[in-house]
């Protein structure tokens, strides 16, 4: 088959590669023809994507630019106008609307940072927290997500909203929204088809847990406790050799449930995910644009006084209104990922992306893939890849398992299942499916119905 291209970029739609989740298995249905490598890395040379022919246009000027917030066009800092951020979260955000706080790492001197593992690289987390039912003028919030740039991939973890510690006041639960026993009882049993005895609910043993006591030498933090970690198991991500003798390594406690990781490996004979690429990479941070006919509006304020004051490493921005995030590595390869205050201002700026004939305003949404987060602190993702000169491109696109430690992710693969269907003629062409059981889902996740 012939891939198409010109002089503008090539999008592979995410909504084509389709990634999502299903009960009781977890799926990802990429409907392409392509050859399986070995650890489910997926190659292909026939794409069938779309590509916008227009006349050259200029997208819109970031507002942060590898964590530089200060230019022209820049944010103003968040303490300018007097208010704190718990104020703001309390006095701007109504029921079900998401806040948007990106943060970023990076070891500018090897020899203060706590991190030096981040030394000429910049890594960024977009988080997200959600207002509870008591709306604007509480400090309630109900749920919290976490997705990361991380060289060439995207990684989304779910948190407990107790941990969104990027607004003092809210630390150890204060503000916490916990449903009653019967709620969670509902919105937390499992079918496990699989078991023997068919039903495996663990909403008791995660109720208990979340209202019980701690042991406070085996949480991150003993004010927002997750499920400890198993004794004698290797964690995968190790404790920097820089790190603050007197500060816990996240990845030692449990301090997220993870989440899908979408990864480009290769594309055009480059690896974007090596660190050769560190160096240039450009990180940029944009305010959604609802377009002229809308009244909603987004704003934002540099918060990187407030961030670099408990963490050398750290800045970062507070977003009213939703916030889009772009990185490019090597030549061919950009990520973009969006997220929205609440369903009107995502739909005014779906509508302003669509109405705009050059795909410049907010560029790559109507391609965007959403991945649902904890009481909708949903995030929408788009993998972008270029042909090379002259037509033609390969690329390599991964789904990794992943774990807090190497026996629970060799379990997590040893579960996964693999199938094809369709043909290659039929409307669709062939689906490659990939699945891993719920069980080990839990299991990877640590959470008590895995026993």
């Amino acid at each position: 088959q012939q891939l198409c291209h010109n002089s503008s970029a090539l999008v592979v739609k995410n909504s084509v590669l389709g990634m999502g989740f299903r009960n009781p298995a977890m799926e990802l249905w990429l409907p392409m023809s392509m050859v399986a490598l070995p650890s489910l890395m997926l190659a292909t040379t026939t794409i069938i994507a779309t590509i916008t022919t227009t006349a050259a246009a200029v997208e819109a000027i970031p507002v942060c630019s590898y964590g530089n917030c200060s230019g022209q066009h820049g944010l103003p800092a968040c303490s300018k106008d007097g208010r704190s951020t718990l104020e703001r979260w309390r006095e701007d955000f109504s029921t079900g609307d998401r806040l948007s706080f990106v943060v970023r790492y990076t070891c500018a001197d090897i020899a203060t940072c706590n991190d030096n593992s981040l030394f000429g690289r910049m890594a960024a987390n977009l988080r997200c927290l959600v207002k509870g039912p008591s709306g604007r003028g509480s400090i309630e919030m109900t749920g919290y997500t976490d997705s990361d740039f991380f060289r060439s991939k995207i990684e989304v973890h779910t948190k407990r909203p107790c941990a969104f510690y990027m607004i003092p006041g809210l630390q150890s639960g204060k503000g916490l929204s916990v449903p009653d026993a019967a709620a969670a009882t509902n919105a937390s049993q499992v079918e496990d088809e699989d078991a023997e005895n068919s039903t495996c609910s663990n909403a008791d043993q995660l109720l208990e847990f979340y209202t019980g006591s701690v042991d406070p030498d085996r949480q991150i933090d003993p004010g927002c406790p997750y499920m400890p970690l198993p004794e004698g198991e290797d964690i995968v991500r190790k404790r920097p050799s820089s790190w603050p003798e007197d500060r816990k390594w996240y990845w030692n406690y449990q301090a997220s449930y993870l989440g899908p990781v979408y990864k480009i490996s290769y594309v055009n004979g480059e690896r974007p995910d090596q660190p050769e690429f560190d160096a240039s990479m450009e990180l940029e941070e944009y305010l959604i644009d609802f377009g002229a006919a809308s009244t909603e509006v987004a704003s934002g304020c540099d918060d990187v006084e407030a961030l670099s004051s408990t963490n050398i490493d750290a800045s970062g921005a507070f977003y009213d209104g939703g916030v889009h995030i772009r990185s490019t590595r090597g030549s061919y390869l950009t990520r973009r990922m969006y997220q929205f205050k609440n369903d009107v201002q995502r739909d005014a700026a779906m509508a302003a992306a669509l109405a705009d004939p050059t795909g410049m305003t907010n560029p790559g949404l109507m391609y965007a893939h959403l991945v649902a987060g904890m009481s909708g602190c949903d995030v929408e993702m788009v993998f972008e890849v270029k042909p090379k000169l002259g037509g033609g491109l390969e690329t390599h696109f991964s789904f990794p398992l992943f774990a807090y430690t190497s026996e629970r992710q060799t379990q997590l693969r040893e579960s996964s299942v693999v199938w094809i269907s369709g043909t290659a003629d039929s409307a669709y062409g062939e689906a490659l499916h990939f699945g891993v059981t719920q069980r080990a889902l839990q299991h990877a996740q640590n959470l008590p119905c895995a026993s």
